[in-house]
């Protein structure tokens, strides 16, 4: 079901899933802790997505959705791994 959310909506719904899984990963397991810090997450993901986007080739931007799912895909899969 997500995947089909992510390929329907766009790659810059990946920071939705993304984000409370990196929160999860990085220690916050309380409900109102991982809240926060997923939502938390999820935005920093994004704006630095659209910064880097915007500065890595200055004249053009590279939308902020597709850096942030060709990024952030593998260092998710990098971070579960390692937790395995």
């Amino acid at each position: 079901m997500t995947a089909t959310a992510i390929i329907l909506v766009g790659p810059l719904s990946f920071a939705g899933p993304m984000g409370p899984h990196l929160a999860r990963l990085w220690g916050f397991q309380r409900a109102g802790l991982h809240l926060v810090a997923s939502s938390s997450t999820g935005g920093l993901i994004l704006m630095t997505a659209d910064w880097i986007g915007r500065n890595i080739v200055f004249p053009f931007q590279v939308p902020a959705g597709l850096l942030a799912a060709v990024v952030g895909g593998p260092f998710l899969l990098i971070m579960i791994a390692r937790r395995s």
